[in-house]
């Protein structure tokens, strides 16, 4: 999924809980701890970003072109950026009265990220860096 439609998806996302919890008169009194998880995963991605950029001198927009980065937040977790997304939904899905549609869509976000996009970007990978990338994966976690 190219970076600036997982951005407008999740922006969208965003849009649509914040709303339906500022218009929803009968919320339940946890739904604002959805902002735990939404506030963490950009926080992730802002991390993510600034490490890449300070070890490739590149946008992370650029990651698939640039050089493998193992350093900082690439130390915890393969994929900063996709989990911060998928962090971002889970506390879009909890803003919005925790509806089930809202949690339907983010497993389905899970499932095509974990088994179709990242699957292929990894392969993508190995054939980039080779060994160095199989190191990589056998230290760190895709996820967490």
């Amino acid at each position: 999924m190219p970076t600036t439609l997982l951005t407008a998806f999740t922006t969208v996302a965003g849009l649509i809980a914040v709303s339906h919890v500022y218009f929803s008169p009968a919320l339940s009194a946890y739904v604002g701890f959805g902002f735990i998880p939404l506030i963490l995963g950009l926080g992730l991605l802002g991390c993510g970003a600034r490490f890449y950029k300070q070890s490739t001198g590149r946008s992370w927009l650029n990651q698939y072109d640039g050089e493998l980065v193992t350093l900082g937040i690439f130390k915890h977790v393969r994929h900063p950026f996709h989990l911060g997304a998928t962090l971002i939904l889970v506390g879009e899905a909890w803003l919005t009265g925790n509806h089930w549609s809202a949690w339907l869509l983010v497993a389905a976000f899970v499932l095509w990220l974990d088994r179709c996009h990242l699957h292929a970007l990894e392969e993508r990978f190995q054939e980039r860096f080779g060994q160095r990338y199989r190191r990589y994966q056998q230290r760190v976690r895709r996820w967490v």
